[in-house]
């Protein structure tokens, strides 16, 4: 278990995302708070495949939040994290449907780099990641293997 606290504590939090149709077929517009992002289907669906797909789009949303709540953390907390990254792989298809016949991603793995920190630190930021990202909550309860990997670089004295 951790001994790093939560971020922060509070009420259910609300988003809202816009995503419709363009000019061009299978690419969308997302909108959202001030910011528009261009979203391709992907071209393995009959789609451009151009631009962000949305596997791509929702594996950067977890690494995102991952690698946010690490420096968040870190910071509050005086960890000396110097860098940190997060590689993300899945494996999906329309084979992949659970026991309500959705289609889910077979399997996502995470490969943390978490530089400046002992084991025991980065387990304790990634730990928390785990307890306090819905993204990842999200995957963990629907995948059918979710392999994490932790590596950290502490600096010597």
């Amino acid at each position: 278990m951790t001994d790093l606290m939560p971020i922060k504590e509070s009420k259910t939090k609300t988003t809202t995302v816009n995503v419709c149709s363009s000019s061009a077929n299978a690419r969308m517009i997302a909108n959202f708070r001030n910011h528009h992002l261009v979203i391709d289907a992907p071209d393995y669906a009959e789609g451009p495949g151009e631009a962000a797909m949305p596997p791509e789009l929702f594996l950067s949303a977890i690494g995102g939040c991952a690698i946010a709540m690490f420096e968040l953390l870190a910071a509050r907390d005086g960890l000396p994290l110097r860098h940190c990254s997060v590689t993300l792989n899945s494996a999906f298809g329309s084979q992949t449907r659970n026991a309500m016949g959705v289609t889910t991603f077979k399997e996502i793995s995470l490969k943390f780099l978490l530089e400046g920190v002992f084991e025991r630190q980065g387990q304790a930021l990634l730990d928390t990641f785990q307890a306090g990202c819905p993204l990842y909550g999200s995957i963990s309860m629907s995948c059918d293997k979710v392999a994490v990997q932790l590596q950290t670089q502490a600096q010597s004295l």
